[in-house]
């Protein structure tokens, strides 16, 4: 029973990701052509701020609202979630006023870099959202959240394409279009929020407390609030060191790279991770049912994704630069290098959930920390000592793969099991299907 219908609840938000993914993969041919890279590399690096500045808007409360079963406490979670988020809002505009110039200098932001300003207010309202999604999550409501992924895509990628026709607002169309999508994502957010929340009286939001789910739920803002950031920074320090030291073109290959790359399995992992958290803090408790029930889910994971992102590791260069033209080649080129980390990365990010599920945020900092070092490392050791951004990619994704390892293996022994040789298993699987595939590359081509 809880199978079934937590697979019924993923395919939900999985359906709305699906739909919302397909319009905006089906538009990339036709943006690249529109956009140069450079305006690519100004989008990745704008929407990768607000994603690291997004892991500590809400002090990561917000994750709270889940496990609160009280629907009085977790409206006051929201409540609070909502005040840290404009606090912090208000400081990152101040911050981007008064240095503007140095982090442009910083960045290596060539083109017209009004769209700094934009920052504070898009992650206010990307906060906005993450608060108010998780609490339709709690309530169960993943119609309205899959419906807000749909609206929130489609109508950034509608501007996007009409931008260089029409060109209501100056600047970068890629970065108006997704403020544009987020906007009206914000909307349908607030109308879903209010829909739900009819039964909260406005006395039942006390200052007291307030104050009382911040002290309960202190871990959050102690330790995964920093593991939290110190993990997308991690996973996104690419961007702002190929910022640093080379520039936005070189970002736009890498930015379109994660896009083909990641963003469909994250849509997955992320719609099964949604599901998989609220089912997981009910579950705990019962050992037996919680191994069987996450392993299912694991091996149907890996089965779903195998083929397709061997297909990618091998013949991403062909398909990449068939799709969005000859002169993105080296986003190819990081699609084959980046997909056996991303793999790994899919395969491990629903089960993070354990962490807060088990009260782990201590250990969850500590493998952050670890993976933004390592990560780190490996990248300045690939482009200094061996001479390039490719190898730099590369001895980033070996880091990244062999981390994430270390952290599911960890994550399953929390839920009960031992998966060390079931992850060897896989990884062979794997990699004879890849020899298989390159056999037949080389025989073909």
């Amino acid at each position: 029973m809880f199978k079934t219908s937590f697979f019924k609840n993923a395919s939900i938000l999985f359906s709305g990701s699906v739909i919302s993914q397909l319009v905006s993969f089906a538009i990339i041919p036709i943006l690249t052509r529109f956009y140069s890279p450079e305006e690519f590399g100004d989008l990745t690096l704008f929407t990768t701020i607000i994603m690291v500045v997004g892991a500590f808007l809400t002090m990561r409360y917000s994750l709270a609202i889940v496990l609160e079963s009280d629907s009085t406490k977790a409206m006051n979670l929201v409540v609070l979630s909502f005040i840290i988020n404009l606090s912090i809002c208000i400081v990152l505009f101040l911050i981007i006023v008064l240095f503007k110039k140095q982090i442009s200098d910083l960045f290596n932001i060539n083109t017209n870099a009004l769209w700094l300003y934009l920052i504070p207010p898009v992650c206010f309202v990307s906060g906005l959202i993450e608060t108010i999604t998780y609490w339709l999550n709690g309530k169960q409501q993943y119609k309205k959240i899959s419906t807000n992924r749909m609206i929130t895509s489609s109508l950034s990628g509608i501007y996007k394409l009409g931008h260089p026709f029409i060109k209501l607002f100056s600047g970068n169309g890629m970065i108006i279009g997704h403020t544009f999508g987020l906007l009206a994502g914000l909307f349908h957010a607030l109308t879903s929020l209010i829909s739900v929340s009819y039964r909260i009286r406005r006395e039942d939001i006390q200052m007291s407390e307030i104050k009382g789910v911040a002290r309960k739920y202190k871990n959050f803002a102690f330790y995964s609030t920093p593991a939290g950031l110190l993990n997308m920074l991690g996973n996104h320090i690419p961007v702002f060191l190929i910022s640093v030291l080379i520039g936005s073109e070189m970002n736009g290959y890498f930015g379109n790279a994660y896009k083909l790359a990641y963003l469909p399995l994250g849509i997955v992992s992320y719609s099964i991770g949604q599901v998989f958290y609220e089912r997981l803090s009910k579950l705990k408790e019962r050992t037996a049912v919680s191994i069987s029930f996450s392993f299912d889910i694991f091996k149907k994971m890996f089965s779903f994704a195998l083929f397709p992102i061997a297909m990618l590791t091998v013949f991403g260069d062909l398909i990449v630069t068939h799709i969005l033209g000859e002169k993105w080649q080296m986003t190819g080129t990081f699609v084959q290098i980046l997909l056996p980390f991303y793999f790994a990365l899919y395969l491990n990010s629903p089960f993070a959930a354990a962490f807060e599920v088990f009260g782990k945020q201590k250990s969850e900092m500590f493998f952050s920390l670890l993976f933004l070092v390592t990560n780190t490392a490996s990248l300045l050791i690939g482009y200094f000592v061996f001479n390039g951004i490719v190898s730099a990619i590369m001895f980033f994704a070996i880091s990244g793969f062999i981390s994430r390892f270390f952290m599911t293996r960890y994550l399953f022994k929390l839920i009960g099991r031992n998966i060390t040789l079931d992850y060897l298993k896989g990884s062979v699987i794997f990699g004879i299907t890849i020899g298989i595939l390159w056999l037949i590359k080389y025989l073909l081509f």
